[in-house]
């Protein structure tokens, strides 16, 4: 019984870390995702406003028409918020959402420079 009971205990602690970390990581996870959905929301606007994808990537969800982007896009930031959490690297979300901010204040100055007037500069 004292191996077994040891087994239990181990396993009490080892599946309590991965909820401390998401614990942690809520915030940071959500903010992540949000950024993700509006930075395809905004780049579906300025491609209705006459822009360009310069990005490989979201060219082919682009193709299929309607929503697919913005599905594509969160799908993909809930798939690297897990794989992050699962190996312990949520912190790494704090970066990648200031690279998101940076990404969404381009997009802004795009279609702030689309309604000044400036419509061949991006």
């Amino acid at each position: 019984m004292g191996r077994a009971q040891t087994a239990m205990d181990q396993g009490t602690v080892a599946s309590a870390k991965p909820s401390f970390m998401a614990e942690r990581a809520t915030i940071p996870s959500f903010l992540f995702v949000g950024l993700n959905v509006a930075d395809a929301l905004l780049t579906q606007y300025l491609l209705g406003i006459g822009g360009i994808e310069f990005n490989v990537g979201p060219r082919f969800y682009l193709g299929l028409g309607g929503n697919n982007l913005i599905l594509a896009k969160g799908l993909l930031a809930v798939a690297v918020v897990i794989v992050l959490i699962w190996f312990g690297k949520a912190r790494l979300l704090r970066v990648l959402n200031w690279g998101m901010v940076a990404v969404l204040f381009l997009n802004v100055i795009c279609v702030l420079a689309y309604l000044a007037g400036f419509y061949g500069w991006f």
